[in-house]
């Protein structure tokens, strides 16, 4: 994997986190490794688009939620320009937005 994405490999190390916005970047960034690396785009599609609607189960919010406040970045011992890869990420795997995992009451 490391090999096919080269200087974009995130390790998922959690060190970027928290993120004030909610982002879990790891788990965000794991899907785009998985797409861009394997070719499990329609994974990545189906996992990154229950992002705020997963609750407990999939908690975290999309990657458009990223502010580019820069918090993250310091931290990665990769060096990743992470809101970067949070917005390629998003653009790879957007989809059709899917159903709610648990009842809500609205």
């Amino acid at each position: 994997m490391r090999r096919a994405l080269g200087t974009t490999f995130c390790t998922q190390c959690y060190e970027c986190l928290p993120c004030p916005e909610s982002i879990h970047i790891p788990e965000t960034l794991r899907l785009r490794n998985l797409a861009r690396a394997y070719d499990m785009k329609e994974f990545g599609k189906y996992r990154y688009n229950l992002f705020s609607r997963g609750g407990h189960w999939f908690p975290g919010e999309q990657a458009t939620a990223c502010t580019k406040c820069g918090e993250c970045l310091p931290r990665c011992p990769e060096k990743l320009d992470i809101p970067a890869l949070l917005m390629d990420t998003h653009e790879l795997l957007l989809g059709d937005p899917q159903r709610h995992l648990y009842a809500r009451n609205e």
